[in-house]
């Protein structure tokens, strides 16, 4: 999951949720390949603009929606 912007992490930690470079952070730890980002809220809007800056080496990072249909495979 990847509830809340970057700069939120005290309101994050103690809602009990993760902000995107927590998320993805936590994916590249793991060596995942691709991730799969979850339960962003429409409250906390903003998209850090590093998710889109990739880096030779780093997963892909997409991002899921209400009613998205994505296949990991095509990522």
């Amino acid at each position: 999951e990847a509830t809340m912007a970057n700069d939120q992490v005290e309101m994050a930690r103690a809602k009990m949720h993760t902000t995107f470079g927590q998320a993805i952070d936590m994916g590249k730890r793991m060596n995942a390949q691709k991730i799969l980002l979850t339960h962003s809220s429409a409250c906390y809007p903003r998209m850090p603009p590093s998710i889109s800056e990739r880096q030779a080496g780093d997963p892909v990072v997409a991002l899921a929606f209400d009613h998205a249909n994505i296949k990991i495979g095509d990522m």
